[in-house]
């Protein structure tokens, strides 16, 4: 009897070590049921995010080096920084690769490039007058950008390298005080404001084409590039106050002057 009560002591603690087992199994996997998938999500999220930025910093490494594979760059130009149309440095700039596309189209770059050079004398055109003062401060400089916004919006590579560059002579508005009031000597009429207005002009420069295979093609796109800083008089709000009624039929009389007196 004895023995008998040996073997159902054993039987009967076997069956409870089997049952707090599937207890424990099943536990597992109603918490797997539930918390896994939010977790199997975030974790290819971050390996996702990870294996792009990855990507992006070996193509921007490559291309520093010249090894970039043309099946690698099919990655869009980032925008420049601070919000800028176009910037003459760029991390991601495929150099090598680019030199290489310009030797085997030498006749596209020669037939379309576009460029205006330091030397270039703005007063062969505007003679200058003894004595003379702007009416609004701007700066000018031929800048060679290496990415750009275009027209479209889209930022593209626009070519520009040691032997084939494309400048761009811009002259643009310097922030000024008295809420950008031109230098205008004097006073203006009772009823008329002036302020100093950037104005643009469109420059068609030669960017590599991302629709080609391997970025292995150049195509042209139109750009926008500050061209003068120029000086507005306009009617202001308190005209009517002092009975003064606009020129013409329009609500406001608007006068561009030129931005040399």
């Amino acid at each position: 009897s004895t023995d008998v009560l040996v073997v159902q002591l054993s039987t009967s603690t076997q069956q409870l070590t089997m049952a707090l087992s599937f207890l424990q199994c099943y536990a597992v996997i109603l918490v797997l049921a539930v918390f896994q998938p939010a977790y199997l999500q975030s974790l290819t999220s971050e390996i996702g995010m990870g294996e792009e930025t990855t990507q992006v910093n070996r193509i921007r490494r490559e291309a520093a080096v010249g090894i970039v594979d043309p099946k690698t760059l099919t990655i869009n130009p980032t925008p420049c920084p601070d919000g800028q149309d176009f910037c003459e440095t760029a991390d991601d700039y495929p150099t090598s690769h680019i030199n290489e596309m310009i030797k085997k189209q030498p006749k596209f770059i020669l037939d379309h490039f576009y460029t205006e050079t330091e030397e270039y004398d703005v007063n062969k055109f505007n003679p200058s007058i003894a004595g003379e003062t702007p009416l609004c401060a701007a700066s000018n400089t031929v800048v060679y950008p290496k990415k750009g916004r275009a027209r479209d919006g889209t930022y593209e590579f626009i070519v520009n390298d040691n032997d084939y560059k494309q400048g761009v002579r811009v002259e643009a508005c310097l922030s000024q005080s008295n809420n950008n009031q031109c230098n205008i000597p004097g006073s203006l009429s009772l009823g008329y404001t002036s302020y100093c207005v950037q104005k643009h002009i469109q420059r068609t420069l030669v960017v590599v084409d991302k629709s080609s295979p391997g970025l292995s093609g150049f195509v042209t796109k139109p750009f926008e590039f500050p061209s003068c800083c120029s000086c507005v008089i306009v009617m202001n709000s308190n005209a009517e106050r002092f009975g003064i009624s606009p020129v013409g039929s329009g609500p406001i009389n608007t006068t561009a002057a030129n931005t040399r007196t």
